[in-house]
């Protein structure tokens, strides 16, 4: 619904959205020019710029007659040093030329992403454009009140009179047209489909029967002659799909090739053949049938039905019950699943009673237009009383949390991607010394391929069975408790000691804080690289925006940032061992205590020189998406790491893994406690077994857990000799038992 707003009211926010769009407009920048002719026939370059806070983001086009466009896509750093748009000439952009862009920082696009960053819908430049926009005016109201799709064409005009009308000049259209079908495109499967006369005709009237399928009959030889042949291709494309595992029977059923045809709905960046395997293995009955659901799916396809099958075994008919074909409804429950629904701080009895007079909640459950549900939302908030002790925005977040919960693809990959997270956790507190205690070995050395099938084993015990929205809910809520399941295991004294040494830490670095002021902090403390047990990444920097970017170093940095952000990177020590970089982004509060806050985490994969970084997670609290403020410190911290040859630690991060590679991890250092005492074990193993262990194994004692099948399979992995062992330890209580009788 949309709000009920007075005229004066609609003026007022119409005004303001006015201003911001000509703002907003007017950043957009953009150049040609006309160069000498390159050995690939390009003789002309556009450039786009738009601006964030901290950089500028480029679209590069290089075009030509006769020939497919080139693009690469970079952002710099904006500030005195930047070179002015006006100022820039060809001679910027070639590559290795001194002073501006080198070509190892540009990402060179293929053939579908081109087509998708210069059309006009999701993915696109235009979009990105309009999306910042809406960005800026941050009221969903508005997003209900101004006519989005008449900006769109704004937008479009705007694009093509500076330029990307050019783009396509002398391309086949048609033949553009079947490479925005599948995210696989190269330019070689334009040229196919970009054939002249009737072969080309034949072509792309192959590629607009089978949309989705168009990528294949372009790379595989068989299919590309028997389209030149004029010969049926249902065979060929049922084989080049793929078989069902353990036979030779095809992946794709005629059923489904004939669901396929003339299917051109947009997968959104996920590889479509991909999707089309999934598609096989569903029910036929549940195949999209709307756009709405085709984009629902796709959402599934990239995160339950590709991030989660990797890392449990369970069957696609087991993650997906209850879904029924119904996938914007599974998109919906899985968001929130994975969303933070608990009452706000505070809350007592009486103010949740409060809570449930008050709030619509019927009215909440019907709408599912986010936009809609956020707008009803804040008005509820404001037009409550909130009981005193309860914040008006953690109510919101609340609200959110049950009925607007995140839903995208990125959030469900995420969420899915945590559940990896939940699983090593497990496997580290749990499973592995439940194993190694059943395989009567002094000491586990956990190698990697011991630890890959650690992994197996621990999903199969803990969610096996299960669907994907229940897995979601448990290890969402596995996440909130991380810091508790991590301390498990350790005797008290341990525990206190750990959390003396955490607070003595903590006021070590606000003393160092103190001391040095912000340009300690900006170059790096002397005390933080006498702690560091992994080198970091780069120095303690401050992006323009007044967020600190901090590397942290060591067990205690993580473990102070997973329970400050009630996240799970507490336990990414042991990636950090392997070459990943954990950073922090903080700042420093106004007032009170000087010890930073933390905003967000990333998480980097080992830094290649030459290479962008791989950012592999970015996560604020409770693992939500981080504001607009961390997100745009990544960014320029991405952006210096391309174009400041001296800011990533590349020679020490080397270094490390150098004398790291072969070495293999202590048991006792991945679980973090004394495995081989009892009563370590049962202390680890108590609040798991309390809520999330099957039920039928909440009640085992650890002797008995030793016992269960999963973990004698990884026992025999740690002992080649268990078998035998056991058996003599059978026989020999067995034969004191007999001793004992006879005494009797």
């Amino acid at each position: 619904m949309i709000p009920t707003l007075s005229v004066e009211q609609k003026k007022e926010l119409l005004a303001r959205a006015v201003s911001v769009w000509r703002t907003h407009v007017a950043s957009l920048k953009s150049a040609r020019f006309r160069v000498t002719p390159s050995e690939s026939g390009h003789d002309q370059v556009i450039v786009f710029c738009t601006e964030r806070e901290m950089t500028s983001d480029y679209v590069l086009v290089r075009i030509g007659k006769g020939t497919h466009p080139e693009v690469q896509t970079f952002s710099l750093e904006r500030g005195e040093n930047a070179v002015p748009f006006e100022k820039l000439n060809p001679e910027n952009f070639a590559p290795n030329a001194s002073g501006l862009v080198q070509e190892e920082a540009k990402r060179t696009l293929n053939a579908y992403d081109t087509v998708r960053l210069l059309g006009n819908g999701e993915g696109s430049f235009i979009q990105g454009f309009l999306d910042a926009y809406l960005r800026k005016l941050d009221d969903p109201r508005l997003r209900l009140l101004l006519p989005l799709s008449g900006l769109r064409g704004e937008l479009e005009a705007l694009f093509h009179n500076r330029g990307l009308d050019a783009v396509y000049d002398g391309l086949n259209k048609d033949a553009v047209r079947i490479v925005s079908y599948c995210p696989e495109a190269t330019w070689g499967t334009y040229a196919f489909y970009a054939e002249p006369g009737e072969k080309g005709e034949i072509r792309r009237q192959a590629a607009d029967s089978y949309p989705m399928l168009s990528t294949v009959i372009a790379q595989r030889l068989s299919l590309r002659r028997a389209v030149d042949r004029k010969e049926s291709l249902q065979a060929g494309l049922r084989l080049a799909c793929g078989v069902k595992p353990g036979t030779e029977e095809p992946l794709i059923g005629k059923g489904l090739l004939k669901r396929l045809v003339g299917l051109s709905w947009p997968t959104g960046g996920l590889p479509s053949l991909g999707v089309v395997r999934h598609l096989a293995q569903i029910s036929p009955d549940w195949f999209p049938k709307t756009p709405e659901s085709w984009n629902a799916f796709c959402d599934v396809s990239a995160s339950v039905l590709t991030v989660m099958t990797a890392v449990t075994d369970n069957s696609l008919d087991t993650l997906l019950a209850g879904c029924g074909g119904n996938w914007e409804d599974l998109r919906f429950r899985l968001g929130r699943a994975y969303a933070e629904t608990r009452p706000p701080e505070g809350t007592t009895e009486e103010s949740f009673a409060y809570f449930k007079s008050v709030i619509p909640w019927k009215l909440l459950d019907r709408e599912r237009d986010p936009d809609k549900v956020c707008v009803l939302i804040d008005r509820t908030v404001s037009d409550m009383t909130v009981p005193e002790g309860i914040l008006a925005d953690d109510v919101r977040a609340w609200l959110t949390g049950l009925y607007a919960p995140a839903c995208d693809r990125e959030a469900l990959v995420a969420a899915c991607a945590d559940v990896r997270d939940t699983i090593a956790v497990f496997g580290a507190k749990v499973v592995a010394p439940l194993a190694a205690r059943a395989s009567m070995m002094a000491d586990i050395i956990m190698s990697p391929d011991r630890s890959m099938i650690l992994q197996g084993v621990s999903s199969n015990i803990l969610f096996s069975g299960q669907s994907a929205v229940s897995i979601l809910e448990t290890s969402r809520h596995i996440h909130s408790q991380i810091a508790a399941l991590q301390e498990a295991g350790n005797p008290p004294e341990d525990i206190l000691a750990g959390e003396k040494a955490r607070a003595e830490l903590n006021e070590k670095l606000r003393q160092a804080t103190l001391e040095s002021s912000l340009l300690r902090l900006r170059d790096g403390s002397e005390l933080h690289n006498k702690l560091e047990e992994w080198p970091a990444i780069s120095s303690i920097v401050q992006a323009p925006n007044g967020v600190f970017c901090v590397p942290l170093t060591t067990k205690a940095h993580l473990s102070d940032e997973g329970k400050y952000l009630s996240h799970c990177v507490g336990g990414y020590s042991g990636t950090c061992m392997k070459g990943d970089s954990i950073v922090s982004f903080r700042i420093l509060p106004t007032s009170g205590d000087i010890f930073p806050i933390s905003l967000s985490t990333v998480q980097i994969g080992p830094a290649v020189r030459g290479k962008p970084l791989d950012v592999r997670q970015h996560r604020a609290r409770q693992n939500k998406k981080p504001d607009t403020a961390a997100a745009d410190a990544l960014e320029w911290f991405l952006t210096q790491s391309l174009h400041n040859p001296n800011f990533i630690n590349y020679d020490g991060q080397k270094k490390f893994l150098s004398q790291q590679a072969g070495l293999a991890t202590s048991l006792q250092v991945m679980c973090g406690y004394d495995w081989t005492s009892l009563s370590s074990v049962e202390m680890a193993v108590s609040p798991w077994r309390q809520r999330y262990l099957p039920k039928k194994l909440r009640k085992l004692s650890v002797p008995e857990l030793e016992q269960l099948p999963e973990i004698e399979t990884l026992a025999r992995l740690f002992n080649p000799a268990f078998d035998r062992m056991k058996a003599e330890r059978i026989q020999a209580e067995a034969d004191e038992v007999g001793v004992a009788s006879m005494r009797m």
